[in-house]
């Protein structure tokens, strides 16, 4: 009950960095105190693995400074024309989305989505914001067996700050194969008419960011790309906290 009533609090908009003095936070890898109103101390921050240079359109990790695009990219665009992602998808940054999708570890999930939406909203001063965000749906049947969305809260943060409305007239209208489980060149078939979308007269014209966890082979997000530009949309960005090297 008092852990629950100091989450609750720290977590709390309307409290400011003085109430870390009340109920001092502690860093979800060290276990030190953390900084305030963010439960990761700074130089656990400082040592996540940064996504570093990468391509401009799927986020892969690319080693030549002077590359916009990675090879794949070069050969045949995706749908979606931007990716932003933090972090290499390799520990601890793995093990806390994790500890957050699977085991709901929900103060995990939290503190990536905190500075994530930071590092979102810097990437975005000089460039046009979406017109709206949206997380990247589950099938009811997974959302009932997990009990949440993992991309859900994530989204809430990141709308929060870029100050960008949510769009949430989207489903998963059918049931798949866990992406995890498949082969890269099974993952786009697994996904093939997945996704629907209401409403779709709101998004005519407009620029949509989707949020998810982590790109992999970006087969999930090539097929909700698709799904959005067929609807209507002129442009489609996607927010990962973490993209796998490949």
């Amino acid at each position: 009950m008092v852990n629950g009533l100091k989450d609750l609090v720290r977590n709390s908009s309307n409290f400011g960095p003085h109430i870390h003095k009340l109920f001092p936070g502690q860093c979800v890898l060290c276990n030190c105190v953390s900084q305030p109103l963010l439960d990761m101390c700074q130089p656990c921050e400082m040592s996540l693995p940064d996504i570093g240079h990468h391509c401009q359109t799927c986020a892969l990790p690319i080693s030549d400074a002077l590359d916009t695009h990675c090879g794949v990219c070069l050969q045949s665009l995706p749908p979606y024309s931007r990716t932003e992602a933090c972090w290499i998808y390799e520990a601890p940054v793995a093990q806390l989305i994790a500890g957050y999708k699977y085991h709901r570890r929900l103060s995990y999930g939290i503190t990536l989505a905190k500075i994530a939406s930071i590092k979102f909203a810097s990437a975005y001063i000089q460039t046009k914001k979406p017109d709206f965000i949206t997380a990247t749906p589950l099938h009811w049947k997974r959302h009932l067996y997990r009990g949440f969305n993992q991309c859900d809260v994530l989204t809430q943060y990141f709308s929060q700050q870029l100050q960008v409305p949510i769009f949430t007239h989207i489903k998963r209208s059918k049931p798949t194969k866990k992406q995890l489980l498949l082969p890269a060149e099974e993952r786009q078939v697994n996904l093939k008419d997945v996704f629907s979308i209401g409403k779709s007269d709101a998004i005519a014209g407009k620029l949509i960011a989707v949020v998810d966890d982590v790109m992999t082979t970006g087969a999930t997000a090539k097929s909700i790309s698709q799904t959005f530009l067929d609807a209507g949309a002129r442009e489609v960005h996607i927010l990962v906290l973490a993209r796998t090297p490949r």
